[in-house]
This record gives C-alpha cells, sequence and structure tokens, in this order.
C-alpha cells in the first residue's frame, strides 16, 4: 500500500476547544457538532489526551494547528480516529506526530493515510526539518505505518510506563 493510500476516504478535522469540549461531554454531542456518528470506543485514550489539548489551546490559541486532528471516514461518515502532533516545533524544526485508529477500522489503510496528511501538512511549514514519532519497540501496525512514509529508526529508548520504545525520524527532503 503506498504513503498516499485512499486519502479521499478521509478527513482531518482540527479541534477546536468547541469541539473538544464536546468530545468530553458525550459522543451524541460531538456527533451533532460534527455532523458524523461517533461510536463511543473512537479512540482508547480519548480523555486524557482531548483534556490536555483543551489546556494547551486554551493557553495558546494560535497553536491549534499542532495539536489533535479527529479523523473522519468519509464512506461511513464516522469519527474514526485522533492524532496529531505533540506541540509546535521545537527550535530544531522537530515536530512529533501521533495517531490512533479505532479497533473496527484498523487494517483498512487509514493509518497510513491519516500519518500521511500529517506528514505533508507538517512539511508544508518551512521551520519543521523533521517529524518524529515513538512506537512499541516491536514490529506492529504503528511500524509499518511509519517505514510506508520512509522513517528510520533513530533510538531505542526506554519509558517507565511504555517499557522498550523506538523513535522514528522522517528529514525534510535536502535537509
Amino acid at each position: 500500500m503506498s504513503p498516499s493510500a485512499r486519502p479521499s476516504t478521509i478527513q482531518l478535522v482540527a479541534a477546536t476547544p468547541e469541539l473538544l469540549q464536546q468530545a468530553l461531554g458525550s459522543s451524541a454531542e460531538l456527533g451533532r457538532a460534527l455532523g458524523v456518528r461517533v461510536p463511543d470506543d473512537w479512540v482508547e485514550n480519548r480523555i486524557d489526551s482531548l483534556r490536555f489539548t483543551l489546556s494547551q489551546l486554551q493557553a495558546d490559541p494560535g497553536a491549534a494547528h499542532w495539536w489533535t486532528y479527529l479523523l473522519i471516514h468519509l464512506p461511513d461518515n464516522t469519527l474514526v480516529g485522533s492524532g496529531g502532533y505533540h506541540g509546535p516545533p521545537t527550535a530544531e524544526g522537530v515536530v512529533e506526530l501521533g495517531y490512533e485508529v479505532a479497533d473496527e477500522y484498523r487494517s483498512r489503510g487509514l493509518a497510513t493515510a491519516f500519518a500521511g496528511a500529517l506528514v505533508e501538512q507538517a512539511f508544508t511549514h518551512p521551520s519543521v526539518t523533521a517529524i518524529m514519532a515513538h512506537t512499541l519497540a516491536v514490529l506492529n501496525a504503528s511500524t509499518r505505518v511509519l517505514l510506508n512514509h520512509r522513517f528510520t529508526k533513530v533510538a531505542d529508548l526506554y519509558d517507565q510506563t511504555e517499557g522498550p520504545l523506538w523513535r522514528w525520524e522522517l528529514k525534510r527532503a535536502g535537509s
């Protein structure tokens, strides 16, 4: 599957403070705001990450581009995941990305398309020199997504909560 697989089947919606408040309220409320179906299990780690993003957007509304996006599966008109960046680029121009797709929608190329859209969007900003991501230290669906986009494993790490991790990086062409 190519890195740009199925781009017409997804839509990324930037999470505004209003949408985040609705997501923290109820799936039905968020669904009405987005005009889509929102299953209760659209993401596993929703509450903590959405609260964190909301606090970041309240502190710096101008940085909305560098936080959370909601993933809509257009053929089903359904919210199926979330992801984005872990904040604005560092002084060195590095951004970190992450993504999650609901179990029911995995193995359809949606994470690959989602990650590809995030990579493309990040590199539209001249200040971004590289994109970083972390995965568990085992070959799995997330590592395949990153490999599809030509990320390179650059470090073995250990996290107190997650255990062994791999750090991945994709440098801007010509960097």
